[in-house]
């Protein structure tokens, strides 16, 4: 049986990261409304095809975009709502790492970021903020080439 790594393995973009991962665990039958990478109930993801988790700055805005995730699920878009995820986890080919949507509850719900950028370009202000979160800067992510948990390079 194939391991996840060997699964991704032939992933050249993005959305092939997505489909061998999705493909991996099964997941068969996932939401992509409201701009969603992948949206299960469980867990909402943001998928990469290579950035390095490592960076802080990196990692920030990519959880960013997770939290434009959650807001457009609590708050809707275009008056649709359904209740966030869980867990929010951003997936690279090469790395992995997922935190409880609580941790970003004071984010998503605060009103001084600019909710209007698309995901994709999050708001500096939040990518900054997030950066200098300790939930962020502490987090363990998993990483192909190694066992255990990697820290974020502090600058």
């Amino acid at each position: 049986m194939k391991n996840l790594v060997q699964s991704l393995k032939p992933a050249k973009q993005e959305e092939s990261v997505k489909h061998y991962f999705a493909n991996f665990f099964g997941i068969a039958q996932y939401d992509v409304d409201n701009k969603v990478d992948l949206y299960t109930g469980q867990v909402t993801f943001e998928f990469k095809f290579d950035e390095n988790l490592n960076d802080i700055q990196t990692l920030a805005k990519c959880f960013a975009q997770t939290v434009y995730y959650v807001r457009n699920c609590k708050y809707g878009l275009k008056n649709e709502t359904r209740p966030p995820s869980n867990s929010v986890c951003v997936v690279t080919k090469n790395f992995a790492a997922i935190l409880p949507t609580e941790t970003f509850k004071a984010y998503y719900t605060a009103e001084n970021y600019d909710w209007l950028l698309p995901a994709s370009n999050p708001c500096k202000k939040l990518i900054a903020a997030l950066a200098d979160d300790n939930a962020l800067r502490g987090l363990c992510r998993f990483a192909q080439k190694q066992i255990g948990c990697a820290r974020p390079a502090l600058p």
